[in-house]
């Protein structure tokens, strides 16, 4: 019984490093992440690059006899440069969402996959024990079958049993492979060798409720974005109707003639066909977003409702089994083991409380990774932590 009770309470594998630092570390050069950093970076290089003239042009003219040079730049309306920056910052403002997006999925991912992992090397132990107790029992029934103290009908049952155990053995350490190939694809394989110590059903905050009423969740931000970039094009596409200018100078290769200047303006005779378009689409595109924000808020509050609502349940749902389902079990299977010992229950009374024990342990597992499941959810829709699972940095 004792490795039954180990196979409950403790953790089967002695860990190198706090989850923390598996988590940063694990974070730290994943390829999604990676490519967003670098989509960023160069975002941001483009900011600066907005407010660049365009390349002058340098030209030769021959007039006749005279040959010149020339040489001319293009400028645009002077707002339209201001404009042009502040779309290419909401752009960053946007990438960065973006970033911050990518990386709270891949956190719950990993945490999610490690806690599978963990559950599923838990599970075979838990089987192996199941095994060791049958066989235990197998061997005192051995022992009474001389006396003619064993029924047929409980031989063959618990030849059963045993092959029955035999085969979900199989079934766990293919779910424990299972497990071990996602988490190695999110992480790699090196990480694996210092996995962290004693997973821990993470403690979320007691008022998730209040806490969330007017915070802007990660689509909620990229969405927000969006429309700033939406509102500077209009403003652009207004400014457009503005003159740009070109500036040219033209001066002979000889001495003779005089270095001549000029200003060009440009006039928007084709305003209906270009300019008119041009700020037409601009407002449809920044109504779209608008409607885009709303549908995004209401999509956010239904989804933290729905959540948080969620994490509430299964939180008490779990407090229930390790309260009272869970001791209850194994506290029916330690009276079932030593009645059997002495002959008070029957083999198939005990193989009934093993399988009662095994059943709430499951869906003991089964309802933590949901809850797990939720509260990684939560954070990664609102891009904060609602639980002491580690955060990171980016």
């Amino acid at each position: 019984m004792k490795y039954l009770l180990l196979a409950l309470f403790i953790p089967m594998s002695v860990y190198a490093i706090e989850l923390n630092e598996f988590v940063q570390s694990a974070l730290k050069n994943h390829p999604a992440l990676e490519q967003s950093r670098l989509e960023l970076k160069a975002q941001e290089q483009s900011v600066s690059g907005s407010l660049t003239l365009e390349d002058p042009m340098i030209g030769w003219m021959k007039e006749g006899e005279m040959e010149s040079w020339t040489l001319s730049q293009n400028l645009k309306f002077p707002y339209k440069y201001k404009v042009a920056k502040d779309i290419e910052r909401s752009k960053v403002l946007s990438v960065q969402t973006t970033l911050d997006k990518t990386y709270w999925e891949y956190r719950s991912k990993i945490l999610l996959s490690l806690f599978r992992y963990d559950y599923a090397q838990q599970n075979v132990k838990f089987v192996e024990a199941q095994r060791s107790n049958l066989k235990e029992a197998l061997k005192l029934m051995a022992s009474r079958r001389a006396s003619g103290g064993v029924k047929q009908q409980e031989e063959l049952r618990s030849y059963l049993e045993q092959t029955k155990l035999e085969t979900e053995l199989l079934v766990q350490n293919q779910a424990l492979d299972e497990a071990k190939a996602e988490l190695e694809a999110l992480v790699g394989t090196e990480p694996l060798a210092n996995l962290p110590p004693q997973l821990k059903r993470p403690n979320v905050s007691s008022t998730l409720d209040k806490d969330f009423q007017n915070l802007s969740g990660l689509e909620v931000r990229l969405a927000l974005s969006n429309l700033k970039q939406a509102q500077n094009e209009r403003s652009l596409a207004r400014f457009d109707y503005f003159p740009d200018f070109k500036l040219s100078t033209k001066q002979p290769f000889k001495n003779d003639g005089d270095r001549t200047y000029a200003v060009e303006m440009s006039i928007p005779l084709w305003a209906f066909g270009k300019q008119h378009v041009i700020s037409s689409s601009s407002e449809s595109r920044l109504y779209a977003e608008e409607k885009n924000v709303e549908l995004k808020k209401r999509d956010q509050q239904a989804k933290i409702q729905s959540l948080t609502s969620k994490i509430e349940n299964m939180q008490k749902l779990l407090v229930f089994y390790e309260t009272s389902l869970l001791p209850q079990a194994k506290s029916n299977l330690d009276s079932a083991l030593s009645s059997y010992k002495i002959g008070g229950v029957r083999f198939l009374d005990l193989v009934d409380a093993q399988k009662m024990l095994y059943s709430e342990r499951m869906l003991y597992l089964e309802n933590t990774l949901k809850f797990i499941e939720a509260v990684l959810e939560l954070e990664a829709t609102l891009g904060k932590s609602v639980s002491d699972f580690p955060v990171g940095t980016l």
